[in-house]
């Protein structure tokens, strides 16, 4: 008899782990409009819903597939982000099929962790293909592992589709693996009947189901892209991905170094402590599984930081080895509970609480870039309280429990940090009071794009009963952005410059232009692109962002030029005879 699956403990706290990743995901979704990087994607499966896109960008899963979604549901700013979103979620679900690999507790704990996530949270939350990238793969192998050929080809051909980011997946893999043969084949002996010996594991990659899973990557791959077989273009789009990721390297760099250390550092913390810490005791103790997820963290690194054309997203793959290293600490260090527990949780509760004051002792750092006499007491509280945390853990190990001792000093420091990881995964929703101070955004934010929208709304129902009727000319702002804000008015035209003779209603140009006709038109300033000045922040403005998501902003303006005769009350100019 076939045994019944059941319902266990552990699938709840999957479930769990998944309904977490899907609101931090989900809920406000649409808040924010479409960066200029995400609408010219979103434009492309508008088109592609309307049957008028001709060529497609090598994302070509993301680009049908929301088109598809906007031919079902009215297109919106939620629905171009549902697919990455989506898939960020599945992602959660991964580590279960590699439980066996890594434990069933680390493999739970890494559910949760990628659930928590800022960068992958972030990268979930933008209109791309890193995050259907990145998430098929991992969902192909785990499956290719557990010999289930077709759902890893059907994923892994999804993967291919997703865009460039594929390809770095790919050579990140392909130098692990590798340097693990290189440090294999150098650690084993030599025969003389084959020369050189194979590694061990050579033979177990040799016995997954590769030829079972080929013709469904095959399938997959035409099916998704092509869209039930009516975008053949979407197949040479996916082949065209591989020539924008090598000509990436020879893009200029769009990502400074300083800003993605500072960001890395700030935002991923509780996982780089206790990733760090697993890192280093497993390549002191040799362990063989710790070792392979500090290359392929070390590897991704590497890679990401020397890609020109790398964007803050990509350390998404950066950020998923570092989860399972800090998921196996984590395991070690709370697998075992100490008998006298009553006072283990009095340590704890009492180191916990010096952290968070210490904590909000320097959170109340001026804001002044001078780096005066009371910011560095208040640094130096800070010190105190974790040496005085410290001592405290070694008194009480030495006169108590050395158990006990231990247990409370990494229970505080684990609580600690995953309260300021709680901080920046609420900032990396981009749900907070300073969208624009997100790192990992992959373009400056709109910041009055809704107001301006709003105010466009407004006069064209003021004078034709209709907000989306009136006439309205961008003249000089290559804006994709823009486009997807205007994508529904019946009569928008984009051009370099305004002819002499035209008047149009509405008019928008950037701040240094103006109408040939200034005097008949009234005018207002939008801030349209806010972004971080990164390469100009000292230290002190960046322990302010660290703190409080504040930085200095740079900002880029257009303005909404209103011709006169429009407005309430105006009289109009009697016609030329």
């Amino acid at each position: 008899m076939m045994k019944k699956p059941t319902w266990t403990v552990e699938c709840s706290l999957y479930l769990t782990a998944f309904l977490l990743a899907a609101a931090v995901r989900l809920i406000g979704l649409g808040q924010e409009t479409l960066s200029d990087l995400e609408a010219g994607l979103a434009l492309q499966a508008l088109a592609s819903s309307r049957g008028a896109l001709t060529s497609l960008s090598p994302q070509p899963f993301y680009v049908l597939w929301t088109g598809f979604t906007f031919f079902l549901l009215e297109a919106g700013s939620g629905l171009a982000r549902l697919l990455p979103a989506l898939a960020g979620c599945g992602l959660i679900l991964a580590p279960y099929l590699y439980r066996k690999i890594i434990g069933r507790s680390p493999a739970l704990l890494l559910a949760f962790g990628l659930a928590l996530s800022p960068v992958l949270t972030s990268t979930s939350r933008q209109a791309d293909g890193v995050m259907i990238s990145l998430s098929f793969a991992i969902l192909a192998l785990g499956f290719l592992l557990n010999r289930r050929p077709a759902f890893a080809g059907i994923l892994a051909g999804l993967a291919l589709l997703g865009g460039p980011a594929i390809w770095m997946i790919l050579l990140t893999l392909a130098f692990v693996v590798l340097w693990g043969w290189t440090i294999s084949l150098r650690g084993q002996n030599r025969t003389k009947a084959e020369g050189e010996s194979t590694p061990i594991w050579f033979p177990f990659l040799r016995e997954l189901p590769w030829r079972e899973t080929v013709p469904w990557l095959v399938g997959s791959a035409l099916f998704a892209g092509t869209l039930f077989f009516t975008r053949f273009s979407g197949l040479s789009a996916a082949a065209s991905s591989l020539v924008a990721f090598f000509s990436g390297w020879t893009s200029p760099s769009r990502v400074s170094f300083a800003q993605f250390f500072f960001a890395l550092v700030t935002s991923e913390t509780f996982a780089l402590v206790l990733g760090g810490w697993a890192l280093l005791r497993g390549w002191l103790q040799r362990d063989a599984l710790d070792m392979f997820l500090g290359r392929l963290f070390v590897v991704a690194l590497v890679l990401m930081l020397i890609y020109p054309a790398h964007r803050m997203t990509d350390a998404s793959l950066v950020v998923i080895p570092l989860w399972g290293l800090t998921s196996r600490q984590i395991a070690r260090w709370f697998q075992n509970f100490p008998e006298e527990r009553l006072p283990s949780f009095a340590l704890t509760a009492v180191i916990f609480a010096l952290f968070v004051f210490g904590w909000m002792n320097i959170a109340g750092t001026p804001t002044a870039q001078e780096l005066g006499g009371e910011t560095q007491i208040r640094w130096l509280s800070f010190a105190a309280a974790v040496i005085i945390s410290l001592l405290m853990s070694v008194l009480v190990a030495w006169g108590w429990s050395p158990a006990v001792g231990g247990y409370g000093l990494r229970t505080a420091v684990t609580a600690t940090l995953g309260l300021f990881l709680i901080f920046n995964l609420w900032s990396a929703t981009g749900l907070g009071r300073l969208p624009a101070a997100n790192p990992w955004r992959s373009a400056p934010y709109h910041q009055d794009a809704d107001l301006l929208v709003k105010t466009i709304d407004q006069f064209s129902m003021w004078n034709s009963k209709n907000r989306l009727a009136m006439d309205v000319f961008v003249v000089g702002v290559d804006s994709a952005g823009l486009k997807w804000l205007l994508r529904d008015r019946e009569s928008v035209q984009y051009m370099d410059s305004l002819p002499l003779e035209e008047t149009p209603p509405l008019l928008i140009t950037p701040v240094q232009a103006s109408p040939p006709d200034s005097a008949a038109y009234t005018g207002q300033d939008f801030v349209w692109l806010q972004s971080p000045a990164w390469a100009l922040m000292l230290p002190l403005e960046w322990m302010q962002w660290a703190l409080y998501r504040e930085a200095p902003l740079e900002r880029e303006a257009v303005i909404l030029w209103v011709r006169s005769d429009l407005f309430a009350g105006a009289q109009a100019e009697p016609a030329a005879e």
